[in-house]
């Protein structure tokens, strides 16, 4: 992988998961989640704490392309 197009973030994944959170429920909440992820909304209610966990510490860890 080509690491001088990315983009490192320093935050902690906590914070990430938290500013995820907000904007998720400021953009349509679980049923915009689930459609934009193109889920059914229960599938996202349940999923929704470990899909931003990992995504966080992935982002955490890689930095953003």
């Amino acid at each position: 992988m080509e690491n001088s197009n990315t983009i490192k973030i320093t935050c902690k994944p906590e914070h990430l998961e938290s500013y995820f959170y907000q904007k998720m429920a400021s953009e349509g909440g679980n049923n915009g989640f689930a459609k934009s992820l193109g889920i059914h909304p229960s599938t996202a209610s349940r999923d929704k704490t470990r899909i931003f966990k990992l995504a966080c510490q992935v982002v955490s860890e890689y930095g953003l392309l």
